[in-house]
């Protein structure tokens, strides 16, 4: 029983240490990421160079990696979810939660666990959306389309503000 939990478990959770460097190139084994990604130690080594971002769709790196940069910039905590796709084809939502270590030598390093969360992400956006509707039904009259009177004087308020900054900056 406790093996079987242990491979559940592996499906939906993975640790990781890797340098703090373009790639997150690891330097932990990468069995810990098998169960989550489905890709053996072998594969994560041949077909991603052993670089976590390699996992992750290269649209995404660049602002991942600002993201990354940006909390470390505050902090020696990350918190980042990004989407990856699973050996399978699957896309997963990742919830990543590091923490920046320097070692004697100078060298970052980040190391964190991997979440699955891709149901959670599912209902988190499905809720979004639904607020977003129910924001707009209360914005708006529902047969003119017309926003009422405290959405229209919230609105030119944010637009003469805004505009009164960008007119002070000239």
């Amino acid at each position: 029983m406790k093996n079987r939990g242990r491979e559940v478990i592996a499906c939906f959770t993975g640790t990781y240490y890797c340098r703090n460097d373009l790639c997150l190139s690891l330097v932990s084994d990468t069995a810990e990421l098998s169960g989550l990604t489905g890709y053996s130690v072998e594969e994560m080594e041949s077909l991603y160079h052993n670089n976590l971002l390699e996992l992750i769709d290269i649209e995404v790196h660049e602002k991942l990696q600002k993201e990354i940069a940006d909390q470390l910039a505050i902090c020696d905590n990350v918190e980042v979810m990004f989407p990856i796709k699973h050996k399978d084809g699957r896309v997963l939502w990742i919830m990543n939660r590091g923490q920046r270590i320097v070692e004697e030598d100078g060298q970052e390093y980040i190391a964190g666990v991997l979440v699955e969360v891709t149901r959670s992400k599912a209902r988190y956006d499905e809720e979004r959306k639904a607020t977003r509707v129910l924001q707009k039904q209360a914005e708006q009259d529902s047969l003119t389309r017309i926003y009422n009177a405290h959405t229209a004087r919230k609105k030119a308020e944010e637009y003469l503000e805004n505009n009164a900054e960008s007119g002070d900056s000239a």
